[in-house]
């Protein structure tokens, strides 16, 4: 008797394992917000020519040329070298605000005129997903 209560005491919780709906969808969506949310206030600078040496002051340096160049004084928090370093070499730039992203990217097209830095280019920090 003992034996036949616990077997059908196991095959309800199977069942009712079994019609719980999985919450990975819900985790991976929300895990993807996550992560748009983090990347929201950074830029991908590429085609950025390294200095005689490679550090992050050149880094800081060439970084806050370009924003010269865009006629502009924002601040940026951290930068991250992508990738190895070499001759030229991209950049991922943290800002302060989601508008300083806006900014830049907007400013970005001037860059094309000035033979000195039109090969660089500015977009978004995006996701695998998008």
């Amino acid at each position: 008797m003992l034996h036949n209560d616990l077997t059908v005491i196991k095959d309800r919780v199977d069942q009712l394992e079994s019609a719980v709906p999985k919450s990975n969808a819900n985790q991976d969506r929300f895990a993807k917000f996550i992560n748009r949310q983090n990347r929201s206030k950074n830029i991908i600078i590429f085609n950025v020519h390294e200095q005689s040496n490679h550090n992050n002051t050149s880094d800081t340096d060439s970084v806050t040329h370009i924003f010269n160049k865009l006629g502009t004084d924002i601040k940026l928090i951290k930068i991250s070298l992508l990738g190895k370093p070499n001759k030229s070499h991209s950049l991922k730039i943290e800002l302060q605000t989601v508008t300083d992203v806006f900014k830049i990217l907007g400013l970005s097209r001037l860059l094309k005129s000035d033979k000195n830095v039109n090969d660089i280019k500015i977009t978004s920090d995006k996701s695998p997903y998008q």
